[in-house]
């Protein structure tokens, strides 16, 4: 009986040991091997910084920050071993202890739980390799990882990867990120209070995050801490210390919508069609770009002042009419359901409020009544009831949820009917029953908020503008791009019109083809070169097919002509038919060209009304061109960013890597002209090198301390006018400056005066073009090039009587460029050799006599200033007029 029984033992064991190695050795058929942790290459945060090494944007699939284990503190370390797995340093990847008691609850009650048996090693298993389903043989797989695992690696190595993968809520892979989203601070300065909040985060994020559900988050901490003290990591009074401390827990705010939206996108944009989608949100790269914070937020507000602003474009345009309009009987509930939604937004901002001023979880559980009514923020536009009309008081009375506010007359006299064919400075209304109805659902902003939020707003009336405007700004010597708005609102729409929207530039392309006749040396045309305004009439300028009439006849604004005058006076006063005459003189071949050096790279008509911009540039083309001129003839094609490191520390590109070339002034073929214009365009940033390289290789510096050189203030935000400019030279310096000299007389005397207002060394040039469909001002200092276009994005639709660039565009511009030259000296644009200054009499455009009227010190290329005297004798001076004519 006792051989039977041994035989049968035996033939249990075998069989027991032959289930088991076969069951390991077919779960064991699929499993991955473990190479892939040796070389550890998680999805990483790419980071976006700004000139001055503010962080403005986080490109990513999963938030994460690696950190090497040995910065990683140990008392971080100790909150995690002590809450998930406090024997890790004693098994060899299972817990057998916990893995029992897990077993035999999971059997009792029929389900899978986990119960705790997870080791930090088969969690590594799990995040690696396996699925997060409760299956029997995912657990048995996981063990079998995990075994391996610990054979494979060594305990720090698996800390190491377990305290970078791990995912703890709000987005944040790793203890890091999840630092620094939760507590605003690097793992190394969290506190033991905070650090046992993180920790107690783990099993359960979306349940235990800080952020979203405190008392939980609090009760998990006092968890770790007990657990801490347990197993000797801290002391009974650290324990009671860490209880008694205030947690803040940092606003979660979007880094993208809060600094520059549209420049940062426009760089998104570039890396993804440089390094493909994948890349960007994984690589980890180091983008340092050339934004600059502070003129980025000027030129936000200068549009949103200049399109919505009290003396706005959208307001001159008119009030397009009321959001809705409500029957009587919804009159009486729609306060009460505002004032609902208004409470359930203040409790969402108080909660933040409190939680990041330190609130623990006995004060956040304590029932938070909102006032009522809410009280309003000065500034913030919300939407408004109209209650009453009194057209005696000149006063609208509002309501909004539970509060009381009022408009009087001065606050909505823009509100005439949209009447695009009348000036809108003449449209003002008289009553606010010419605007507003009782029942009128409306968009007020609120202007000043009482003491007490039971007493009477002052609102003013607005409305969300159609009309769009861009700006862009660059460094005239660099081309560092300093601010970018593609229109009024990026959350609308996130079209980046200085850099996608093609538009007729009006007047604004005259400076080309002036450009274009001072530097062709067969025509010998000068700053002081007569031509005479006078009607003409081109036969065949526009040939058609089948139509007997092809002739044009051109017009200049206001349809008047006014005599001869020099190529100085024509420019300021944006005179047509002079631009044109210039243009059939030098012709069409040469202008182009010109043009495509100039950077211009959109296709340009073959035909003469080229010379009033009738060909669709981009404002980021244009304001190219012009920018030509201020460096003093350099190409310098705007940058949007400076470095980019990989994940290794090496360098993807930086400035100056692979400049772009030259434009070949060898063709005059426009197809090829075009095709060149393009390459360069397509090279705007510098071109990335075939394969990464060592920072110090190519005399540059590692990430860290180009970030640290900028945080420290060691960049200037502009380049000095002594810098080299970083681009190729196109045109001669000699007409680069002319052309300054006559951009200089446009704002002093011409359309562009109002610019003069910034109180500094200005050219620039106003574009208008048909109907007032678009509107534009390019200028620029001796440091800094801007240009700002506004329009609709339909381009068939007017901006309204009068609305030329002058008075849409240049506002704009002024308030722009008066903010980012207000602590900057006042340089003048640096002379060139090879130019003189002659006075002559700006009548004949010949040297001034002693009876000349006026006479003006004019600038000329050296050898090309006039000789002759203006004659002092009436009959000879109308001769001398003719002469200079010819």
């Amino acid at each position: 009986m006792i051989w039977w029984a041994a035989i049968f033992l035996l033939a249990a064991i075998l069989l027991g040991g032959g289930a088991a190695i076969g069951g390991y050795l077919y779960l064991s058929r699929d499993l991955p091997p473990l190479f892939s942790l040796r070389d550890y290459r998680p999805s990483l945060i790419t980071e976006v910084y700004s000139d001055d090494g503010t962080l403005i944007a986080e490109f990513y699939q999963e938030r994460r920050k690696v950190v090497p284990i040995e910065e990683i503190p140990q008392r971080v370390v100790d909150a995690f071993l002590a809450v998930e797995d406090a024997r890790f340093f004693k098994h060899q990847g299972l817990d057998y202890v916990r893995i029992g008691g897990a077993f035999w609850h999971n059997l009792k009650s029929g389900e899978i739980k986990g119960q705790g048996a997870s080791t930090i090693t088969m969690q590594v298993a799990r995040s690696f390799f396996l699925s997060r389903k409760k299956l029997w043989s995912r657990k048995l797989k996981e063990a079998i990882l995990a075994y391996r695992i610990e054979r494979y690696l060594n305990k720090e190595e698996i800390l190491h990867l377990y305290l970078n993968q791990i995912y703890l809520g709000r987005g944040a892979y790793g203890v890091e990120a999840a630092a620094e989203n939760y507590f605003g601070k690097d793992i190394g300065r969290l506190s033991l209070a905070e650090t046992a909040m993180l920790a107690g985060v783990a099993p359960r994020p979306s349940a235990y995050s800080p952020s979203s559900n405190f008392a939980q988050a609090r009760m998990r901490q006092k968890i770790v801490l007990n657990q801490m003290l347990v197993e000797g990591f801290i002391t009974e009074e650290e324990k009671e210390a860490a209880l008694s401390e205030p947690i803040q827990i940092v606003a979660r705010r979007s880094l993208f919508m809060d600094q520059a939206p549209y420049f940062t996108e426009h760089v998104r944009r570039y890396l993804v069609n440089t390094y493909g989608e994948e890349a960007v949100l994984s690589e980890g790269y180091q983008v340092f770009t050339t934004v600059n914070l502070s003129l980025q937020r000027a030129a936000q507000q200068a549009v949103r002042d200049g399109l919505a602003g009290p003396e706005g474009l959208d307001k001159r345009q008119g009030y397009r009419g009321p959001l809705d309009h409500l029957a009587k009987e919804v009159m009486e509930k729609n306060p009460e359901d505002q004032e609902e939604e208004l409470r359930r937004k203040w409790l969402e901002a108080d909660q933040e409020k409190r939680l990041a001023e330190g609130m623990i979880e006995e004060g956040l559980e304590q029932e938070v009544k909102p006032p009522d009514p809410v009280p309003f923020q000065p500034g913030e536009l919300y939407q408004g009831l109209v209650t009453g009309v009194d057209d005696k008081k000149g006063r609208v009375s509002i309501r909004i949820g539970h509060s009381q506010g009022s408009i009087s007359l001065a606050d909505m006299t823009w509100a005439h009917k949209v009447n695009l064919e009348m000036p809108g400075d003449w449209q003002k209304i008289a009553r606010p029953s010419q605007a507003l109805a009782k029942g009128d659902v409306i968009l007020v902003r609120v202007k000043s908020a009482p003491a007490d939020p039971k007493q009477t707003y002052s609102l003013a009336l607005e409305q969300e503008p159609l009309v769009q405007a861009g700006l862009l700004a660059f460094s005239a010597r660099t081309g560092e791009v300093k601010a970018l708005v593609g229109g009024y609102d990026f959350t609308q729409n996130q079209y980046i019109r200085p850099v996608q929207s093609a538009r007729q530039p009006g007047s604004g392309f005259k400076p080309v083809i002036y450009g274009a006749a001072l530097e062709d040396p067969a025509q010998k045309f000068t700053p002081a070169t007569t031509i005479l305004d006078s009607p003409v009439v081109y036969d065949d300028a526009f040939p058609v097919d089948g139509d007997e009439d092809t002739s044009w006849r051109p017009e200049n604004y206001g349809q008047e002509f006014s005599g001869p005058r020099t190529l100085r006076q024509a420019l300021s006063l944006s005179i047509n038919t002079i631009s044109i005459k210039i243009l059939d003189q030098v012709g069409l071949p040469y202008a182009i060209k010109f043009a495509r050096a100039l950077g211009i790279t959109s296709p340009l008509a073959d035909n003469l009304s080229l010379a009033l911009g009738s060909s669709p540039v981009t404002l980021e083309e244009l304001t190219t061109a012009y920018n030509v001129y201020a460096s003093g003839g350099y190409l310098v094609r705007p940058r949007y960013v400076n470095k980019v490191y990989d994940r290794d520390g090496n360098l993807l590109e930086w400035e100056g890597a692979n400049p772009p070339p030259a434009p070949n002034s060898n063709s005059f073929k426009e197809e090829d002209l075009v095709a060149q214009a393009a390459q360069a365009r397509a090279q705007t940033q510098a071109a990335p090198p075939k394969a990464a390289v060592v920072p110090a290789e190519v005399q540059q510096p590692t990430w860290p301390e180009y970030l640290q050189t900028l945080r420290a203030g060691k960049e200037a935000r502009l380049a000095p006018v002594s810098e080299p400019a970083h681009g190729p030279t196109v045109i001669s310096p000699q007409t680069a400056y002319l052309m300054t000299n006559l951009l200089r007389g446009v704002v002093e005397h011409g359309t562009g005066f109002k610019a003069r207002q910034v109180g500094k060394p200005i050219a620039g040039k106003t574009g208008t073009t048909n109907d007032f469909k678009d509107a534009w001002f390019v200028g620029f200092s001796p440091e800094l090039t801007c240009g700002v276009w506004v329009g609709f994005d339909d381009f068939s639709i007017s901006l309204g009587k009068s609305e030329s660039g002058s008075k849409a565009a240049l506002p704009i511009w002024i308030e722009f460029m008066s903010a980012a030259l207000r602590d900057r000296p006042a340089l003048d644009f640096p002379i060139p050799g090879g130019i003189e200054f002659t006075k002559i009499d700006p009548a004949t455009g010949l040297l001034a006599a002693p009876c000349s009227e006026k006479t003006v010190f004019e600038a000329f290329k050296a050898g090309t200033a006039p000789t002759q005297v203006t004659s002092c004798s009436p009959t000879d001076l109308h001769q001398d007029v003719l002469r200079s004519l010819e």
